[in-house]
């Protein structure tokens, strides 16, 4: 219903396998800045299900006349996604320290990417 939004889903077979979804905030300031949410079945990983999502979702954001720039959160300790992101062109820009808390009581940083597909070579811009 949201122009701004949109959720993407991979499938095998009839099973949906990977969901990329966004929400864009409706304020005027920020509206050209989306945040993803990202998941793939841990029995469908490093098959580049999470890559073909990406960058299925960054080009629709090419192609957006309003969205600029993609944002997510990642826990520190998700090396495999932290180098999916880095490969496409996520850089990070800051850290929440100690705010991810596992059922087991382990605690982990979350970091804040994001990546700006609008501009050459798929990096941010200059001074942001």
């Amino acid at each position: 219903m949201n122009p701004d939004e949109t959720c993407l889903l991979a499938f095998e077979d009839d099973t949906i396998v990977g969901m990329l979804e966004c929400w864009t905030d409706k304020r005027q300031r920020v509206r050209h800045s989306t945040t993803i949410a990202m998941s793939v079945h841990a029995g469908f990983r490093k098959r580049g299900i999470g890559k073909k999502l990406l960058l299925h979702f960054a080009d629709w954001v090419q192609k957006h006349a309003r969205l600029e720039r993609i944002e997510l959160h990642v826990h520190a300790d998700n090396l495999a996604a932290l180098a999916l992101y880095r490969s496409i062109g996520f850089v990070l820009e800051g850290t929440r320290r100690g705010v991810i808390r596992y059922e087991d009581g382990t605690v982990t940083d979350d970091h804040i990417m994001a990546f700006w597909p609008k501009n050459d070579k798929m990096t941010p811009p200059r001074g942001h």
